[in-house]
């Protein structure tokens, strides 16, 4: 995600700048590889790059292209074999095939869908050529979302293969390539998802380390607390809310130049609540740690009635559940993760962070939270996002248990 966040900052600098720009992006791999397909390496043509497609091997190679790259006047597959790649064995025990193409005005590419998938808060599928018979075909896109074609660069015979897996590839949730023998073409097809979004309910001292655990991954946090003053210290670091005392009714402030002072302030209704904090639910995390009793009460009947793929509770197993008992909504513990953060043998503020957004990760990657070294198969085995498995370590020592 930080790799997106990255790539994003320079395609806009480099945009604003004039500068040309190559996007390298992985789109098969047999074997083994440090990166798997659908990751990203953006270079400008002054030598600036962001994300990443290896350990830094492959970057070095398409750097030391940068003349032959930046004279490409279509798009191009490179194909890296382990053992032969600038005469060293460098032990993924893979073969790499890396789609170049240049990034033009008016042309779907990847930072902009990216972009076009968090505003709409929705996932959508890019799909692009990257072998064909006829060579101006590679590198030809189509996005969609929801089997719906949004834009084609496609010509019809194409487009209509095409659109024709949509739907299953959005149901395996992954990215994959497919074959299409009686059009002799290969197709990337790559999902694109909004980034995740963490919405923590509390602006005590400890949120510091939490939201900066999470933005250090690409993660997006916004920050909600009844208290005015609890949210001054932290709106450089975040989006911050106000909740008025009304029912349905909050006070949200926006940095202005970066200081509090300066800021907005506005009411939301309800429905702007709900587009302010849970824009993308299936990919929104709520973590509520206020450590005010009747604050966190307040704050989870509100996450109740939200759909957040994720919602997690501060404090311990006892406490959660007096939480639920007076809220009438014990029925309801199944959705909650309580303790929340996985089980580090955490103790101080940075330590329980990093187990909760290990935790976060875990559950909307789908995976077990386990040592690597006790999971079988491959370390990139594809999983289906967004589960909503409970985890085996998903109490967090430091919470207590009872």
């Amino acid at each position: 995600m930080i790799d997106t966040a990255e790539i994003l900052d320079l395609y806009t600098l480099a945009n604003a700048s004039g500068h040309k720009m190559v996007l390298a992006t992985v789109v098969d791999v047999d074997g083994s590889a440090y990166r798997r397909p659908g990751a990203h390496l953006l270079v400008t043509e002054d030598g600036r790059t962001a994300g990443s497609i290896s350990a830094g091997c492959l970057e070095s190679d398409i750097l030391a292209r940068h003349t032959e790259l930046f004279s490409l006047q279509q798009s191009t597959v490179l194909q890296y074999e382990s053992d032969e790649f600038f005469g060293l064995n460098y032990g993924c025990d893979g073969t790499i095939n890396v789609l170049v193409q240049p990034v033009l005005p008016n042309q779907i590419n990847f930072p902009t869908a990216f972009t076009d998938a968090n505003k709409l808060g929705r996932q959508l599928i890019l799909a692009t050529v990257y072998n064909s018979e006829t060579a101006d075909m590679i590198g030809k896109k189509l996005l969609a979302s929801g089997g719906r074609i949004l834009n084609s660069e496609l010509p019809p015979d194409i487009e209509r293969h095409v659109a024709a897996s949509l739907f299953a590839v959005e149901r395996l949730d992954r990215h994959q390539c497919k074959t299409y023998d009686e059009i002799a073409t290969k197709v990337f097809f790559e999902i694109i998802k909004p980034n995740l979004r963490l919405v923590i309910f509390g602006a005590g001292d400890d949120v510091i380390p939490l939201i900066e655990t999470a933005k250090s991954i690409g993660i997006e946090v916004r920050l909600s607390d009844s208290r005015r003053s609890y949210l001054d210290r932290h709106s450089e670091r975040a989006d911050v809310f106000q909740f008025s005392s009304g029912a349905n009714n909050t006070t949200v402030y926006k940095r202005d130049n970066q200081t509090p002072a300066a800021c907005e302030i506005k009411s939301l209704n309800a429905d702007e609540i709900e587009l302010a904090l849970f824009d993308a639910p299936q990919r929104t995390a709520v973590v509520i740690m206020s450590h005010s009793f009747e604050l966190d009460k307040r704050f989870l009947q509100l996450a109740l009635e939200k759909n957040s793929a994720y919602l997690g509770v501060v404090g311990s197993r006892k406490r959660t559940e007096k939480l639920l008992t007076e809220l009438n909504a014990m029925d309801a513990s199944h959705r909650i993760h309580y303790p929340i953060g996985l089980d580090l043998g955490s103790e101080t503020a940075k330590e329980i962070a990093l187990s909760i957004v290990s935790e976060i990760l875990a559950f909307f990657r789908n995976a077990s939270g386990k040592p690597l070294c006790e999971v079988s198969g491959s370390v990139h085995e594809p999983r289906k996002e967004n589960g909503s498995r409970r985890f085996e370590f998903a109490s967090a020592r430091h919470f207590g248990e009872i």
